[in-house]
């Protein structure tokens, strides 16, 4: 993701949450390289996946999703329509 290739990037984070499911930022990682390739459908999907890990907390859930709308507003842009 680093290196400006969110393809790749794609496989690595899919790996590391096969090893670690409840890894935040592997979830995150998946929205950001999947909205850098332009593919909201499965942006939005990995940014959901992610609130059934964080379900034991409603503030978790909300901090969860003020920073998606805050970095990832197309997201959102979807819903509204």
């Amino acid at each position: 993701m680093r290196t400006g290739q969110p393809g790749p990037a794609i496989s690595l984070f899919t790996r590391a949450l096969d090893l670690e499911p409840g890894l935040k930022l592997g979830y995150l990682g998946l929205v950001y390289s999947y909205y850098e390739l332009a593919q909201l459908d499965s942006s939005r999907i990995w940014a959901d996946s992610c609130r059934k890990i964080l379900a034991g907390s409603q503030q978790e859930q909300d901090e969860w999703d003020k920073m998606l709308r805050e970095f990832f507003p197309l997201l959102y842009r979807m819903e509204e329509d």
